[in-house]
């Protein structure tokens, strides 16, 4: 990371030694800010391109949240949907089942730490606690648990919209089965 910082600043000082202001030493300038933003957890994932990529897409749902919930996750090995996993809760909400499902992927994968996992939820709830540090309030015993699965591994977590890849849509029928919401094919 050093390394691409130091050639961005190199290529920066010599745009300024040619007195030029031009849309090279613009693009050198939006690089530098991006990589000086760059936090621990992106420093790690920059290390994981070495590591075999595991795609994963979660969802949660549940029957008249607070009520009946069901999660599910679903591996994604090049468009073929592969290890189906799911299971259900009684007395649960929406947001629950979202954070369970991504528990679950650590507890099944938990003897798989040395790749590098991708995984996609459409709760943006979930995603922008785990990637942004939106703090903790609620679910505690989950983030909780969470903080203790995901542990070791290297990962990231990515929002789709819902219904945006098939991997969600089969994660999504997963879930709903388990809550009892399924109605067929969406």
């Amino acid at each position: 990371m050093n390394e691409l910082k130091e050639f961005l600043q190199k290529k920066i000082k010599g745009c300024d030694e040619l007195g030029d202001m031009d849309k090279e030493k613009w693009a050198f300038l939006q690089c530098l800010k991006e990589v000086e933003k760059i936090n621990v957890t992106t420093k790690v994932q920059v290390n994981a391109f070495k590591k075999k990529i595991v795609c994963v897409h979660t969802d949660g749902a549940c029957k008249n949240n607070p009520g009946k919930g069901g999660w599910g996750f679903i591996i994604n090995n090049n468009g073929n949907f592969i290890y189906p996993c799911s299971g259900k809760h009684l007395n649960t909400t929406n947001n629950r089942m979202e954070i369970q499902a991504v528990i679950e992927v650590f507890k099944k994968y938990k003897n798989h730490k040395g790749c590098y996992y991708k995984i996609y939820s459409d709760s943006k709830y979930v995603v922008k606690t785990i990637m942004n540090g939106w703090q903790k309030k609620v679910n505690t015993d989950l983030w909780d648990e969470f903080d203790k699965v995901s542990s070791g591994f290297i990962f990231e977590l990515i929002w789709e919209g819902r219904d945006s890849s098939q991997g969600n849509i089969e994660a999504n029928k997963l879930a709903q089965i388990e809550a009892g919401t399924y109605k067929g094919r969406r």
